[in-house]
């Protein structure tokens, strides 16, 4: 069944297979529950009707009994007939478990406040995690806007069916630091500055990138296109990010500041090679005298002085050798 579900980007939908009493005359359904796809501190709020709406086949059929208690904690289930077929409305408290007492594997509390309905982590909640909730007991004021949960359930209703026309994108969480994505393609891009992995290989010299963008400046170098021209001196150049930081050494303008001294530098790699002087990190250093450098090739050319010295010192020592003789 097409199911739209109201979930916090914090939470995603795990499934699995069951086959209960209930549904046995069914074909086999989805078991459905809440987990965290991040780390959740203690003290961490959400609200039933909080989060992004999101679009999914779930084989999910029965209904919620009158009586649960999640109906009276901002839970709103209904399914309607959309274009000829069946479409569930939800929010992620459908399908969150609940304990009648307060156990060790509980580590979320469902309470009111005042009018609202809050769900407050207790306890440190690990990426991974399935989330259980013991609720509070609670008196619903006739006046209070949790007696009107329907309308509340028809405006959301409605949103998911704008998402149905909208066709609205499922948010997908990064699994190293839960950054948010909405395209496959870009989380997967994401992923690589992680791992490292660099599938993208210039058939040319065997170097690797993390996205084909990057190969295809690269390969510029070695067909010598520099389809980005400077205005002002018709220098051109294989990135239009190269023309963007080469364009500030005509204005002089230099928005990138030392927090240290009163420097300032015209791209982020000019400022980024000058805090080496401040915290003494040098990405390359001479073996021969300790002297740091921001490029590898300014630390060749260094040695190149080493080894000129030392010729010219190997000439003098035999010439005055030679003398002595």
């Amino acid at each position: 069944m097409e199911t739209c579900v109201l979930i916090p980007p914090e939470l995603s939908l795990v499934l699995s297979t069951i086959n209960s009493d209930k549904n046995a005359n069914r074909l086999y359904e989805m078991g459905v529950r809440v987990w965290s796809n991040q780390s959740i501190l203690p003290g961490k709020t959400f609200s039933p009707f909080q989060g992004t709406i999101l679009l999914d086949r779930l084989e999910v059929y029965s209904c919620l009994e009158d009586n649960d208690i999640r109906h009276r904690y901002g839970c709103y289930d209904d399914i309607q007939e959309v274009d000829g077929r069946k479409v569930r409305h939800c929010n992620w408290i459908r399908f969150l478990q609940v304990s009648s007492t307060i156990t060790k594997d509980v580590n979320l509390i469902g309470r009111t406040s005042g009018s609202r309905v809050i769900y407050e982590c207790i306890k440190l909640i690990p990426s991974n995690k399935e989330l259980i909730v013991y609720y509070e007991p609670h008196i619903v004021d006739n006046s209070s806007p949790l007696a009107s949960t329907p309308n509340v359930n028809h405006s959301k209703t409605s949103q998911c069916q704008q998402a149905i026309e909208a066709r609205e994108k499922v948010l997908l969480p990064c699994e190293y630091c839960g950054k948010m994505f909405d395209r496959p393609s870009l989380l997967r891009r994401h992923v690589r500055t992680h791992t490292g992995e660099k599938p993208h290989i210039c058939d040319v010299c065997g170097k690797g990138f993390s996205t084909s963008s990057s190969l295809n400046t690269h390969r510029r170098i070695h067909s010598g296109e520099r389809p980005h021209q400077c205005l002002v001196c018709g220098k051109r150049f294989t990135a239009s990010s190269n023309l963007y930081y080469h364009r500030m050494t005509h204005s002089k303008e230099k928005p990138h500041k030392c927090t240290e001294c009163d420097k300032s530098f015209p791209t982020p790699g000019d400022l980024k090679s000058h805090m080496y002087i401040h915290n003494g990190s040098w990405p390359f250093k001479c073996n021969v005298c300790g002297r740091g450098f921001s490029k590898q090739t300014n630390m060749k050319n260094h040695l190149n002085l080493h080894r000129v010295t030392n010729i010219e010192t190997g000439v003098v020592q035999l010439t005055f050798s030679h003398f002595m003789l």
